[in-house]
């Protein structure tokens, strides 16, 4: 099984056979992939974190959702990026 977070959809469970299909039919590049509250992609053997379509390394991906933790509410809501201005 295969855990998916998009911007479009939101949570998807799809199988491996189901997942080779969409990636096949490469409908997987309309999506957004994101998550800010852990990976936005999760296979078994491994994990992979986006943010609004782009992908981070675990530790860059943490260092950035901390850095938007510590920003103040005010610079929140004016920061141009729509997940920032969304962020609880």
């Amino acid at each position: 099984m295969i855990v998916l977070y998009t911007e479009e959809y939101g949570l998807l469970e799809v199988s491996n056979q189901q997942w080779e299909q969409i990636i096949d039919r490469t409908a997987a590049v309309w999506w957004k992939f994101h998550r800010t509250d852990g990976p936005a992609v999760m296979f078994e053997s491994n994990h992979s974190f986006w943010l609004a379509g782009e992908k981070y390394t675990e530790k860059d991906y943490n260092k950035l959702i901390q850095e938007v933790k510590d920003m103040p509410l005010v610079l929140r809501l004016v920061d141009p990026r729509k997940w920032v201005r969304e962020f609880i």
